[in-house]
């Protein structure tokens, strides 16, 4: 089985860094292009944590709608704009097994404005979302 384009690029530089830095630890950070379970899959597998975007769809929405609704009505509130992380685990159906999902959740009176982040790595959302 080949890789894919985006496992190919990923794989050529985490050899190339390990041969030179053999104990360092490799985070990976990529659009939501890099998430792919074979991607992925091949992070878990060799220790590569990861941080990726992963595009919005109807029920990744649906999972947040309870917070995105209590952050338009505390814009409407109080008249200013909100910003606030949700996590949970989520699995795609091409997927083994179920992963971490970040939500950023940033409304103001003009737009809801969610966006996604899968992770393996732990920590707070916030921090891993804004420092990473």
């Amino acid at each position: 089985m080949g890789q894919s384009m985006p496992g190919r690029f990923l794989s050529l530089r985490v050899k190339r860094l390990r041969r030179v830095w053999p104990a360092v630890r490799i985070i990976f950070r990529g659009d939501s292009g890099f998430c792919r379970w074979r991607v992925l899959a091949w992070c878990e597998h060799q220790g590569v944590g990861y941080i990726v975007g992963i595009a919005k769809n109807k029920r990744l929405n649906r999972i947040i709608e309870e917070a995105l609704t209590q952050a338009e009505q505390e814009v409407a509130e109080l008249d200013h704009k909100v910003r606030r992380f949700v996590e949970f685990d989520y699995k795609a159906a091409s997927w083994d097994h179920h992963r971490r999902v970040m939500a950023k959740i940033e409304v103001t009176d003009k737009c809801r404005n969610p966006r996604y982040v899968l992770t393996n790595l732990t920590g707070d959302p916030e921090t891993l979302y804004d420092k990473l």
